[in-house]
């Protein structure tokens, strides 16, 4: 799900660099040069299940969640919100494999520093797997 999440939003994020997207390396924020920015770093988050109410199958709902860091400069943060969640908000990671669209959970300020913001957007996408007895 996360591959297709970075080859979403570098398709659809114009501000971004190509390069810039990518898979985070590190929970918490590091050093990044100014030159160096915008970037969006991903990362998978929780999973959870519930029942679905099937009975002649073992079906699950499994919750999984996406995490991205947006990076830039204070006063480019809402703007680069914006063109992120335009393109995560409503798009399906793979319908094919079961998957809902993906809906924004939350979102926060991670760290401050310099004029440079850490924001983290989380989104969910829910997906069902069976096993037929």
């Amino acid at each position: 799900m996360i591959e297709a999440l970075i080859a979403r939003l570098r398709d659809q994020c114009g501000s971004f660099l190509h390069d810039s997207i990518e898979y985070a390396w590190d929970s918490e924020p590091t050093e990044i040069k100014r030159d160096d920015l915008p970037k969006l770093f991903t990362f998978p988050g929780d999973e959870a299940t519930a029942d679905d109410g099937t009975s002649d199958i073992v079906s699950r709902r499994l919750q999984r969640e996406a995490h991205i860091y947006l990076v830039c400069q204070i006063d480019d943060l809402e703007d680069l919100k914006t063109e992120t969640r335009s393109a995560v908000i409503g798009w399906n990671p793979g319908a094919a494999d079961g998957y809902d669209d993906m809906q924004l959970v939350s979102g926060r300020m991670v760290n401050l520093k310099g004029g440079v913001v850490w924001w983290e957007d989380i989104y969910t996408t829910w997906r069902t797997i069976r096993e037929v007895y």
